[in-house]
């Protein structure tokens, strides 16, 4: 004898809405990790370590922040620069760690974690 456990059996149109919601699950799940993976400022790959000479830029967008500019032309949004340094047009050396995964709501440069940080003369 076979009994259902109180789970009545679904009509083959109850049966193809419940795979249409799993397929739609899915899609939303699959364009949600495309689109992250695409965005800017995340970088989805393990860490890397970023050094050398660069600017320090004050940027007027999302609030305001400060954001390094290096002499190679990439953009470094940086997660823990100190507030000595946060001078517009201030010329430092510097080495970063980059940080997987992270997005800001700045939208720019690669987020970074300052390892070190010394002004340039």
């Amino acid at each position: 004898m076979h009994t259902n456990h109180g789970n009545p059996a679904l009509t083959p149109s109850q049966a193809g809405r419940r795979a249409a919601g799993w397929l739609l699950i899915l899609r939303v799940g699959l364009l949600a990790s495309l689109a992250l993976v695409s965005f800017p400022g995340c970088d989805p790959g393990g860490t890397d370590l970023i050094s050398g000479p660069g600017t320090v830029h004050y940027l007027d967008l999302e609030g305001g922040f400060y954001g390094i500019i290096t002499d190679d032309g990439d953009h470094l949004d940086p997660r823990n620069l100190p507030a000595s340094y946060q001078i517009d047009s201030l010329r430092v050396q510097f080495k970063a760690e980059t940080v997987p995964g992270a997005v800001t709501v700045h939208m720019w440069g690669r987020v970074v974690d300052l390892l070190w940080i010394r002004p340039l003369d």
